[in-house]
C-alpha cells in the first residue's frame, strides 16, 4: 500500500514557518489543488486556515470537502484567527462530523508544530482503491459497505463478498481475494469483513485487544488483521481471518450435536474469561439489576405482551423486573460476559467452538452467557414448527424445561419428547456448566427469567405467526417463572 503523506490546505496559504513544520516531517503540503476523489487516496491531512480575508464564501465551500477527507481517514484542522470565524467553521461543518475527534478546533494564538505533529502521527488507514474489482454473490453490495472494502483491501486486484449472518446493525462478509504483490502468492486464506457504525467497530477492536487477545486461545478466536481495520466518516470496517470449514452453533445442535461443542465453548473458549471472575470474592446483590441490559424493559413490544395475556396471567414489563428487585439480595460471581451469545456466534470446526461478534462483551454474572444461549435455542425454530399440533408440542416442551423445579436442578435424559433430543442434551450440558459457576439457586432461575422475557423486545417478520406466538410465550414462561422465584424465596405465593 502507498504511503499517505499529502496534506490538502484551504483558505490562506501557508506561512514559511507552517511549510517548514510539515517538510521537517516528510509531509507534503498542497495549496493549490484538484478536489474530487482522486485528490483523496493518499491524503492524512486536511487544513482549513480561516484567517481574513480568507473566510469568505468560496473558501468556506471547500468546507464540503472535509467530508470526504474524514471519510479517507484524513486528520482534519480548523485553524481561525478569531472566535467569530471559528464560529463559522463550526458551522459549516456537517453535522454529523461535528463530534468526531478526528476534527480539532484551533483558534489563534496557535503553535504549527502541533497541528504538523498531530497529522504526521496521524494512521490515515488503507488508501481507496478505484481499480479494486468487487463482486457479491446475494443483494449488491451498499455504497458505504463497497468504499470500505476498496479502502480494507487496496493491495488487492480483486475481492468477491460472501454475506454472513451479522448482528443488527451490521454487514457481515466472508471475503476471497487476490493480492496485487505476494511472495507467497496471490490467494490467501478467506478474510471476515464486519461494517458497522463506527462507535461499535472501535468498541469490538478494543474488546479484541482487551478480553480475547489474552484471555480466548488463538485458535478459539478470529484473530485481526489490523492493518486492514479501517474507520470512515461515520462506520468502519473490521477485518480478520475467517474460520473456514466450521458450521455455526445451531446447525450442529439440530444434528445433535450440541452438547459436545457447548462443553468445549465453556470448558475451553471461554475458561480463560471464567477464571477472572474467582479472582474476587462473589458480589452480593440483585442478580436482576446487573443483568438489567437483558431485559430492557421499556422495549418489550406490547403486541406480545397483549398476546402472553392469552396463555394466562401476566404482569407488565416494569412489574416483573420490579418483582425481582424486591427479592433478597442473590451472592453471584462477576466475570466478562459474551453479551450477545447466541447459536450462530458460535463456530464449530470438529471439537473447537470458537468465539466471533466480540461487540457486546461487559462484565456481567457468570451466568449470563449460559442463560442467554439456552433461550436463544430453546426459542429458535429449527424449520419444522410449521402446524398447530407441533407449536402446542413445543409449548409443552417450553413448561417442562422452565418451571422452577426443573430449572433447580439436572434436567434427566428423556424428559424431552424424541424430536426435541437435540434441545434437551444441550440443556442439559448448559445446566450442568451453570451448576458450576451459580453461587446462589435462585441466580439461574433470574437469568433464565430475564432472557426469556427479553425475547419480547423484537419482532421478526420473517419467523410468520408462529414466531409471534413463540415470543409472547416466552414472556408468558418469564412471568410464570418469575411468580415462582418470588414465592420461593419468601415461602408462599406472591
Amino acid at each position: 500500500m502507498n504511503p499517505r503523506n499529502r496534506v490538502l490546505w484551504f483558505g490562506a496559504p501557508p506561512t514559511p514557518h507552517e511549510r517548514r513544520a510539515f517538510a521537517e516531517r516528510n509531509l507534503v503540503l498542497e495549496h493549490e489543488h484538484p478536489t474530487g476523489e482522486a485528490a483523496l487516496r493518499d491524503v492524512c491531512g486536511f487544513v482549513m486556515n480561516a484567517v481574513p480575508p480568507y473566510v469568505d464564501e468560496s473558501a468556506m465551500a471547500t468546507m464540503k470537502f472535509l467530508a470526504d477527507a474524514i471519510r479517507h481517514g484524513a486528520l482534519a484542522f480548523l485553524l481561525a484567527a478569531n472566535d467569530a470565524a471559528q464560529g463559522l467553521l463550526q458551522d459549516c461543518t456537517p453535522v454529523e462530523l461535528r463530534a468526531t475527534e478526528r476534527i480539532i478546533s484551533r483558534t489563534a494564538p496557535y503553535e504549527p508544530s502541533e497541528y504538523a505533529e498531530r497529522i504526521a502521527r496521524h494512521d490515515p488507514g488503507p488508501a481507496y482503491s478505484p481499480t479494486l474489482s468487487v463482486t457479491a454473490a446475494g443483494p449488491p453490495v451498499p455504497s458505504n459497505v463497497e468504499f470500505l472494502v476498496r479502502r480494507a483491501f487496496g493491495d488487492c486486484t480483486e475481492v468477491h463478498l460472501e454475506p454472513l449472518d451479522g448482528g443488527l446493525s451490521a454487514t457481515t462478509y466472508q471475503v476471497h481475494a487476490r493480492l496485487q504483490q505476494s511472495q507467497a502468492g496471490p490467494r490467501p486464506m478467506p478474510f471476515f469483513a464486519k461494517v458497522d457504525t463506527l462507535a461499535k467497530i472501535r468498541s469490538e477492536l478494543r474488546n479484541y485487544e482487551v478480553y480475547a487477545a489474552s484471555h480466548i486461545p488463538f485458535n478459539l478466536r478470529p484473530n485481526l488483521d489490523t492493518a486492514r481495520c479501517t474507520e470512515g466518516a461515520e462506520d468502519g470496517i473490521l477485518v480478520g481471518n475467517f474460520v473456514e470449514n466450521s458450521r455455526p452453533l445451531w446447525d450442529v445442535a439440530l444434528d445433535g450435536m450440541g452438547e459436545r461443542a457447548i462443553h468445549g465453548l465453556f470448558e475451553e473458549t471461554l475458561m480463560g474469561w471464567r477464571r477472572q471472575a474467582y479472582q474476587s470474592e462473589p458480589t452480593r446483590g440483585h442478580v436482576a439489576n446487573a443483568l438489567a441490559s437483558v431485559l430492557r424493559y421499556r422495549e418489550i413490544l406490547p403486541e406480545h405482551v397483549r398476546r402472553a395475556s392469552e396463555f394466562g396471567p401476566i404482569v407488565e414489563p416494569a412489574e416483573l423486573l420490579m418483582r425481582l428487585l424486591n427479592t433478597p439480595e442473590q451472592t453471584f460471581y462477576v466475570g466478562p460476559s459474551h453479551g450477545d451469545l447466541h447459536g450462530r456466534n458460535v463456530r464449530v470446526r470438529r471439537d473447537d467452538a470458537i468465539l466471533i461478534d466480540l461487540a457486546n462483551i461487559h462484565p456481567a454474572p457468570l451466568c449470563a452467557d449460559i442463560a442467554t444461549l439456552e433461550v436463544w435455542l430453546a426459542c429458535q425454530d429449527p424449520g419444522t414448527l410449521h402446524r398447530g399440533q407441533d407449536l402446542e408440542q413445543w409449548m409443552a416442551v417450553m413448561r417442562t424445561v422452565y418451571s422452577l423445579h426443573v430449572l433447580q436442578q439436572p434436567i434427566k435424559p428423556g424428559s424431552l419428547p424424541h424430536d426435541y433430543e437435540w434441545l434437551e442434551s444441550c440443556i442439559r450440558q448448559l445446566r450442568k456448566v451453570s451448576g458450576e459457576v451459580c453461587a446462589c439457586p435462585e441466580e439461574y432461575p433470574i437469568a433464565v427469567a430475564l432472557n426469556l422475557a427479553s425475547r419480547a423486545r423484537y419482532v421478526n417478520d420473517s419467523e410468520g405467526e408462529d414466531g409471534k406466538v413463540r415470543r409472547a410465550f416466552a414472556y408468558y414462561l418469564a412471568c410464570e417463572l418469575v411468580n415462582a422465584i418470588v414465592s420461593s424465596v419468601r415461602g408462599g405465593p406472591v
